[in-house]
């Protein structure tokens, strides 16, 4: 690059941000400026990064928080309520009109397609959103289309379930699973065994949100998945964890009529997807010409090993602990 890039980052001390933050300062080019609720001190050794206190929700903050050329990176999704974020999404664009920044990326979900009947879904799918956090998602994307569209260019990536170290997707499953007793584990297996989980690497979301940014001729809708893995299901996950913990391998039950009774158990679940091998397609951001920074099972062994360091640093503590006590 010729020139020094400006990035304006929300969601920055986020699972995601923190991701981010660190790649992008990896490029000499970049100057990152992060908004922050509260006065952080993580990056205070960082020359090219500044902190900005302030709030989606207080428009004038924004004004110090956002400089005209740069490009906005919106990955806060806030927990305070869906019109809240509505606002939020609002203020941006205001701002960011009124500051005339360059572009505009935003992290949305492919959860905003709700539920299709197609086997794979993709950016063309009519979005039908059924519970709150779907149509908010999907409301915060029509927002950002009519403000922004005709003076500041926008790129929506819709990420499926995000898991890698220090996020939260894919922990309750495997802490689940080691409460269970055998039984109950085997009817799950069983059950759920070839569920799509829709996990994607958070390297590989990083690796997608990078490729679109330094591709300022790319805009519009954009889905980052690792559904193209066959290997991403509830079977193979719950049998890539027992591995990892030396724990032995379960096998499902002989029942083929508990395997098909899911997609009716999904439906008085009242969840979105009723059909447990439907996928999200990344064919359109492969097509542009990305490529994932790594495959899904070896980033799945990461997240496991690093979930059982975890699990083993804990059991030292707790030991610990009780023979000082």
């Amino acid at each position: 690059m010729d020139e020094k890039l400006t990035y304006c980052l929300t969601g920055a001390t986020g699972f995601l941000g923190e991701h981010l933050v660190d790649k992008l300062l990896q490029n000499d080019d970049v100057q990152l400026r992060l908004l922050t609720r509260k006065n952080h001190t993580l990056y205070q050794a960082q020359s090219r990064v500044t902190v900005v206190q302030g709030d989606l929700l207080d428009k004038n903050s924004l004004e110090e928080f956002i400089v005209p050329g740069a490009v906005l990176i919106n990955l806060a999704y806030l927990q305070s309520g869906s019109e809240a974020n509505l606002i939020a999404t609002r203020n941006l664009a205001s701002i960011c009109r009124q500051q005339s920044i360059s572009r505009f990326l935003h992290l949305s979900s492919a959860v905003v397609a709700g539920r299709q009947n197609q086997n794979w879904i993709t950016e063309e799918s009519c979005p039908n959103p059924v519970n709150e956090y779907e149509k908010n998602k999907l409301a915060i994307e029509k927002i950002l289309e009519q403000d922004l569209s005709e003076q500041i260019p926008l790129v929506v990536l819709r990420p499926t379930a995000i898991f890698g170290k220090g996020g939260k997707n894919g922990l309750k499953i495997i802490s689940d699973f080691q409460k269970e007793s055998h039984f109950i584990r085997r009817l799950k297996l069983t059950l759920l065994g070839n569920q799509q989980m829709h996990f994607v690497a958070v390297e590989n979301v990083i690796a997608a949100i990078l490729f679109l940014l330094y591709r300022p001729a790319l805009s519009g809708y954009f889905i980052i998945s690792d559904d193209d893995c066959i290997n991403n299901n509830y079977h193979y996950i719950i049998q890539a964890f027992s591995q990892v913990m030396n724990l032995p391998l379960i096998s499902p039950y002989p029942f083929q009529f508990i395997k098909k009774s899911l997609p009716l158990l999904l439906r008085l679940r009242h969840r979105t997807q009723i059909d447990p091998l439907q996928r999200y397609s990344c064919n359109k951001l492969k097509q542009a010409g990305f490529n994932k920074s790594i495959e899904f099972e070896s980033a799945l062994q990461n997240f496991f090993g690093n979930a059982r360091a975890c699990h083993q640093l804990y059991s030292t503590h707790m030991s610990l602990k009780r023979k000082i006590t």
